[in-house]
This record gives structure tokens, sequence and C-alpha cells, in this order.
């Protein structure tokens, strides 16, 4: 729960700023291209939370994640409101 709150803390206002930009017209290459913007979401919440993920296997907070085919190797413990 630390982890979550130090993380919401240090991105969280600029990760919310950056998915109301995704509502309204952004213009970036994607959306250009017809992209769905909730698919642009979730890339942008898989790449933020595996980049918080591997610093934290890096850091040797938490260990390596087991890598199950169908879901991944990253851990579901992070969430933000």
């Amino acid at each position: 729960m630390e982890i979550e709150h130090l993380v919401e803390e240090c991105i969280g206002s600029a990760m919310a700023d950056t998915l109301m930009d995704l509502a309204n017209d952004i213009d970036i290459t994607a959306v250009r291209h017809g992209v769905n913007r909730l698919e642009i979401a979730n890339e942008l919440y898989h790449i933020v939370f595996g980049s918080v993920n591997e610093e934290l296997v890096a850091r040797k907070i938490v260990s390596v994640p087991q890598n199950l085919p169908e879901e991944g190797r990253y851990f579901k413990c992070i969430e933000l409101y």
C-alpha cells in the first residue's frame, strides 16, 4: 500500500491529466491514425506500471514476477482511483 501511495503521489495527477487529454482532442499520432482512445489509455497504463514494476525488481523491493503466458509478467499490485 505504501508503494501505491508513493506512485500515486508522484505521478497520479500527471496520469490523470494525460488520460483527460486522451478524452479530448489531443494531437498524437495514434489518435490521428484512428486508434481507439481506450486502447491508447490501456497501453499507457502498461508502459507506466511496467516501468514501476521493473524499478521495484531492480531495487530488490519485490522479486522477479512469475511469467504466466496468459497473464504477462507484471504484478497486479497498484491501482489508481
